[in-house]
């Protein structure tokens, strides 16, 4: 099996099961280094033609990129093995790791129009995808065929990928797919995330109502330790620190969500109640937990996604047309 790990993604090959031998050998014998120079230079000469007409006829692999999931507070995409998949699905398996956590997901934006990054996590998925997507013919994949997988939380964030307009339709994957989690779930969005930043910067003593460049400067200068030791009290089936609104990687458009507890979110609740999305969901739907984004990434992900599947459908269809012309 060949494992090539640059920085957080590593590589899972199938070749080695083919093959069945391995990539590397160890030296022989000071015998065999004795040979004369004629004959190992007539037979590199060989191999690095043999070898460059086979990687001409080589046929590129698909490719699958796997965000791992659990929590958007920890976990790491190193305990997955793709060997298997690799080599009885004939592609490449890549796992990747991203920010978690306050690293990643921390968001002191008050106003929800402004347009300042905050999803660092799904920003290093999108940083490693360009990556994959300019290098990944050197491993033997294809880079016009890249399916992005993630499960639970790393579903939902594939799903915000998919519904991103950060993202250009097809550009960095072809394919996805949810497993146990959607954008569409309760808990996947964090719809108060300067709640807990401004916790943060208490107990740090950054003034949570400096202007924003300037609190994040106060921020990233204190230790890491002392911001990774703030007690932070999650809301109950809800992370603290998640994926938010920022109007970079995630837009919520004109979108206003209901007061909570208003005839407007009641009335929500039942429609979710009415959807099969009863018990905590209804009861999020009302202002109960984190009054998240329960309601509010339903609307956002729902137009920005038709909107995307209407361009593409409309795309496809004008190319099906040219076609039969």
């Amino acid at each position: 099996m060949h494992l090539k790990k640059l920085t957080d993604i590593t590589f899972v090959t199938h070749s080695s099961f083919k093959n069945g031998s391995s990539s590397s050998s160890s030296s022989g014998s000071g015998s065999s280094s004795g040979s004369s120079s004629s004959s190992s230079s007539s037979s590199s000469s060989s191999s690095s033609s043999s070898s460059s007409s086979s990687s001409s006829t080589q046929i590129k692999l698909p490719v699958l990129v796997f965000v791992h999931g659990e929590s958007y507070e920890w976990n790491s995409g190193n305990p997955y093995d793709g060997s298997v998949l690799a080599s009885f699905g004939q592609l490449l398996v890549i796992t990747i790791n991203y920010r978690l956590g306050l690293l990643g997901f921390l968001n002191a934006n008050t106003d929800r129009y402004s347009k300042l990054p905050a999803n660092y996590g799904l920003m290093d998925i999108i940083a490693a995808l360009h990556w994959l997507k300019e290098n990944i013919a050197a491993f033997g994949g294809d880079p016009q065929s890249i399916t992005l997988a993630g499960h639970g939380t790393g579903a939902a964030c594939v799903h915000f990928l998919i519904s991103s307009m950060a993202v250009p339709e097809g550009l960095l994957f072809n394919r996805a797919i949810l497993m146990s989690g959607s954008g569409l779930a309760p808990w996947s969005l964090v719809s108060n995330p300067a709640k807990y930043a401004a916790i943060v910067a208490h107990h740090v003593q950054c003034a949570p109502d400096l202007p924003h460049a300037h609190f994040m400067k106060c921020l990233r200068e204190k230790p890491l330790e002392q911001l990774l030791s703030v007690p932070i009290r999650q809301p109950e089936f809800g992370f603290a620190f998640g994926p938010s609104i920022d109007g970079v990687v995630i837009d919520g458009g004109d979108y206003v969500p209901p007061p909570p507890g208003s005839m407007h979110a009641y009335s929500k609740a039942a429609a979710m109640g009415a959807n099969g999305l009863g018990g905590e969901a209804g009861i999020a739907a009302i202002g109960g937990w984190g009054t998240p984004g329960q309601l509010e990434n339903k609307g956002i992900l729902f137009s920005t996604f038709v909107c995307k599947i209407l361009i593409t459908n409309t795309s496809i269809a004008l190319d099906l047309s040219n076609k039969e012309k």
